[in-house]
Order: C-alpha cells, then sequence, then structure tokens
C-alpha cells in the first residue's frame, strides 16, 4: 500500500513534465532507486543487525521488489524492441526459472539448517534477486499468454486478476466460512466461496476504480 501511495509521487516530483522525451532518464530512476534500497538495507541489517521479518514486514526496505515489475513495464511500454529482442524469449526465461530455483532452495536450505535471521544475503539481496527471477520469466509468460488465448490461458489471466482481492480477502474468507468436520470438503467450499466473493469484488469495486485510472495519464 506504501508503494502504491509513494510511487506516484517520485514520479510527480521527478518528472512533472511526463515520462515522453525522459525514457532513459525514468530508468535510471528505477535502477538507481533499486541500488540505493539494497544499500540502505545492507548498511540497516549490518549496523542494527534486525532479523529476516523485521526486514520482510518493513516497507521501506521492500519496495526495491516491487520496482523490478515497474521496471520491467517501463521497458516494455518505453523500449518495446529492447524489450521483445533480449527480455521476452526462452533463453531470459530460462535464467529466471534457474534463478528462482536457486534462491528458493538456497532459502529453503538456510532455514532448515542455519538461521535466516542470521545470514547476511537471506537479509539483504535475497529480496531484490527473486523480484528479479520473476521480472526474468514474465515477459516470456506474457508472450505465450499472447499466442495461446485458451481455458487454461483464460483461467489463469483470471487468477492473475483477482488475485488483489484473493490476498485482501482470505483472511476474512477463513474465519468467517462455517468449518467442515471432512478437510477437503472444508477447503474446497472455503476456496469456492473466495473465488467467488473476490471474482465480485474485482468485477464491481476493483474493475470500476481501474477504468477511471486509465483516463489519467502521466505521459502526456
Amino acid at each position: 500500500e506504501w508503494f502504491y501511495l509513494l510511487l506516484p509521487i517520485g514520479i510527480l516530483i521527478f518528472f512533472k513534465k511526463g515520462i515522453s522525451g525522459r525514457e532513459e532518464r525514468f530508468i535510471l530512476f528505477l535502477v538507481s532507486f533499486i541500488l540505493i534500497e539494497n544499500i540502505v538495507r545492507f548498511l540497516w541489517v549490518l549496523y542494527a543487525n534486525r532479523p529476516w521479518d523485521g526486514i520482510a514486514g518493513n516497507f521501506p526496505f521492500r519496495l526495491d521488489s516491487l520496482l523490478m515489475g515497474v521496471l520491467a513495464a517501463a521497458f516494455k511500454k518505453l523500449f518495446p524492441v529492447f524489450y521483445k529482442n533480449k527480455w521476452q524469449n526462452k533463453k531470459t526465461f530460462t535464467v529466471g526459472l534457474i534463478l528462482f530455483i536457486i534462491l528458493v532452495f538456497g532459502f529453503g536450505y538456510s532455514n532448515l539448517y542455519f538461521d535466516i535471521n542470521k545470514l547476511l544475503w537471506t537479509r539483504t539481496i535475497w529480496f531484490s534477486c527473486l523480484s528479479f527471477s520473476f521480472a526474468l520469466m514474465l515477459p516470456y509468460i506474457d508472450y505465450i499468454f499472447y499466442l495461446k488465448a485458451g481455458f487454461l490461458m483464460k483461467s489463469i489471466t483470471w487468477m492473475s486478476l483477482i488475485s488483489y482481492s484473493v490476498y485482501l480477502l482470505h483472511p476474512l474468507i477463513y474465519q468467517y466460512t462455517p468449518k467442515i468436520n471432512n478437510t477437503i470438503a472444508d477447503f474446497v467450499i472455503k476456496h469456492v466461496v473466495l473465488f467467488i466473493v473476490c471474482s465480485l469484488s474485482y468485477l464491481y469495486i476493483e474493475k470500476p476504480i481501474m477504468n477511471l485510472r486509465e483516463k489519467i495519464s502521466i505521459c502526456a
């Protein structure tokens, strides 16, 4: 939530006349913010010795993760030739997938046999690297979706659209949906209710608000 509030303000401050004609400067702005965020987080962990939870749940030290997605979207919008030729391909996707697997297994192994609250890399560069691995994979997935608009792809797309509502509402659905003794039935019913409620939330609350957003341009 802080990210969604602060990023537009930051863009308005640094790009009062819009982004058009200042594309390279905008990319530099994003990359610089990500690098500064990593340096600040590294120094905070090094000198304050904060645990993993103290970093993971602390918004000033997590903004860079979301900025990875903004950076990928910026390249797609502002530098489409580079995005399609250098980023949106199987090779880059494979590199991202390998990096993701290494990071997840490395973190899991460290959490099992060591203390992630004492390791430096799990509290510093791990966050940015994990988001970077997703940023490497998503453009090619986006390309596959463009080619194959079948039932599976449409289902995944819909899940993506309602994912924010799922993120916000799932604790309430889990808490207030009556519990059934049968574990499988309880799981199925809770998630059917969850997806119905979140679909309605997306259609009648989130989507209308996003439609209003589309009428406002910062690139002019």
